[in-house]
């Protein structure tokens, strides 16, 4: 089954954090949440609470003490947060009515993955006319096939894709190991078939990563690459890089994480018309 809403990004805070950080990083992602967790040790996340624009207008009177900015987030948050897994996603909207609520998270493999907000309830109901899922996109666009790539670390966004292409016997997506792509190693056969590469700068050194997009570029064999970026991990120097990267070649596209995948369905849907 295809899904029709597409989760946002998910901005985490920690529970030891204060208020006041959690606010500059609410204005630094341009959200409207942030989701209080514990991250384990094997990678999954316990949602403890919520912090919204919300609470923050019903707190605005103990806000505007300044002393009430290092409190802990944890004596504003909201409590009790109502998830749904990746494969309930469809039931936000309902949970959201019975509930009360205005954002829910989203969840695989008890890790959160995104979350859905009334913003995206809106996104979807208008979005383009007759085209509200994975397979409608793919319907209207009759010719999409092909293998995509994709190089990175970063299974939660591997499981919504894969969650919505699974219909679809046309697509598909093959994950790559970084040591059988990047130089000195790795090998462009690894990628060539593909009709698009996403490829993930996480926990990939500067020399490495600009030496394999140089390989990329000047191979005609290699397929347009999507390029994901944490700024929070990269120099400015490096990002003044990427941007030009992105800017000056029509073979490659640069996109900030963190990044929804509906928004990067969209990017590679044209990589997959057949010629």
């Amino acid at each position: 089954m295809a899904i029709n809403l597409y989760p946002s990004p998910v901005v985490k805070a920690f529970s030891h954090w204060t208020i006041r950080e959690c606010l500059e990083k609410m204005t630094s992602f341009g959200v409207g949440s942030i989701l209080v967790v514990d991250h384990h040790k094997d990678r999954t996340d316990e949602v403890l609470g919520i912090f919204t624009e919300r609470d923050l207008l019903k707190n605005f009177g103990i806000l505007q003490k300044g002393a009430a900015m290092s409190r802990n987030i944890t004596t504003l948050m909201t409590k009790n947060v109502h998830c749904l897994s990746v494969q309930e996603i469809d039931k936000a909207g309902q949970l959201m009515v019975q509930k009360g609520v205005r954002h829910v998270p989203i969840t695989q493999d008890n890790r959160v993955v995104g979350m859905v907000g009334m913003r995206d309830l809106f996104r979807d109901a208008f979005r383009e006319p007759g085209v509200k899922t994975f397979g409608e996109v793919i319907a209207k666009n009759e010719n999409i096939q092909g293998e995509v790539s994709f190089l990175s670390h970063d299974l939660p966004l591997l499981r919504l894709l894969e969650y919505g292409f699974s219909s679809y016997p046309k697509i598909s997506l093959n994950r790559l190991a970084y040591d059988r792509c990047l130089p000195p190693n790795g090998s462009a056969s690894e990628y060539e078939s593909a009709k698009v590469l996403i490829f993930d700068l996480d926990g990939v050194e500067q020399d490495e990563w600009a030496t394999f997009l140089r390989l990329v570029n000047y191979d005609d064999d290699s397929p347009p690459t999507v390029i994901l970026v944490d700024p929070k991990d990269q120099s400015e120097k490096s990002l003044e890089i990427l941007n030009q990267i992105g800017s000056g070649s029509a073979r490659f596209s640069v996109f900030y994480k963190p990044v929804d995948a509906f928004t990067l369905f969209k990017v590679i849907l044209p990589f997959l018309k057949a010629q």
